[in-house]
């Protein structure tokens, strides 16, 4: 019985310690006289997943991927701007103008206006530096750039197959346990009435009846715990897949705020007229 206590007061420990995690999550204060309780029944259904359809979705929707991938963009662009300073230098130009003065100023303006004396020049200019060893250290860097963020890509590709393997693994194996601690309760249910039984007939003791129900107990409590960890296990795969948010039509969208807003400007004033001077 203490046993059973000390087991409780460890359960309840913990229980208390996840609902205070989620209200830290959910932006809720420590204790307000509520309980959370989950509403929703467990799944006990089996869940067959799709490995080379979650492969692909993972590829896809993963967030971490998709941030890895506009990294390697962006250091593409990198390097493609640096090697822009290895191309030589070819410029192209060209100038027109009117000549011809005379030795008065008024002949002067009549022999420009009449544009019988004109001159002009086009040119082209090729210059390349010799050695560019800036240029060159420039590509240089951005070609070990570029090499690190397709390295950090494909290790993130690598630890997210093995994470959705092992997510897969998990939804099969709990699953399996649940029916073998199913068949384990339906043993000590079986055990326990014909214990109890016996006991009274008066042909067995309390303590053969006191193990029979510590066992159905035991494995009852081992059958609540392979569900949770089936349930858990299926909450895993679809974060391992990166399929979380639009599984519970969830979108999240970003909205450009201007400082002109009446609102903003009001909100800005109040938070003015509340701060503290220093």
């Amino acid at each position: 019985l203490e046993l059973f206590r000390a087991q409780r007061l460890v359960s309840l420990n913990d229980l208390l310690n996840n609902e205070r995690k989620l209200r830290e999550l959910m932006g809720l204060p420590p204790d307000d006289d509520f309980r959370i309780i989950p509403k929703d029944e467990p799944t006990f259904a089996r869940y067959e997943p799709d490995w080379q359809l979650a492969v692909s979705e993972t590829m896809q929707f993963k967030p971490d991927l998709q941030a890895a991938r506009f990294q390697i963009r962006a250091a593409e662009l990198e390097l493609s701007r640096q090697r822009n300073g290895l191309l030589p230098d070819l410029t192209v130009g060209g100038s027109w103008s009117l000549v011809g003065l005379d030795n008065q100023w008024d002949q002067s303006i009549d022999r420009l206006t009449d544009g019988d004396f004109e001159a002009w020049t086009l040119f082209f200019r090729a210059r390349r530096q010799i050695g560019e060893r800036a240029a060159n250290a420039g590509v240089r860097r951005a070609q070990l750039l570029l090499s690190q963020r397709r390295g950090e890509l494909r290790n993130l590709e690598h630890t997210a197959i093995h994470g959705l393997a092992q997510q897969y693994q998990k939804i099969v194996s709990n699953y399996q346990l649940i029916q073998a601690q199913k068949d384990r309760r339906q043993a000590a249910a079986d055990q326990l009435e014909a214990r109890e039984n016996i006991y009274r007939e008066g042909v067995a003791t309390i303590d053969l009846l006191l193990q029979a129900q510590s066992r159905f107990a035991d494995a009852l409590r081992e059958e609540s715990q392979a569900v949770v960890d089936y349930n858990k296990a299926l909450a895993e795969w679809e974060y391992a897949r990166g399929r979380t948010l639009a599984n519970d039509n969830i979108v999240l969208a970003e909205q450009r705020i201007s400082l002109a807003s009446p609102k903003l400007r009001a909100d800005r004033a109040k938070w003015l007229d509340n701060s503290i001077p220093l």
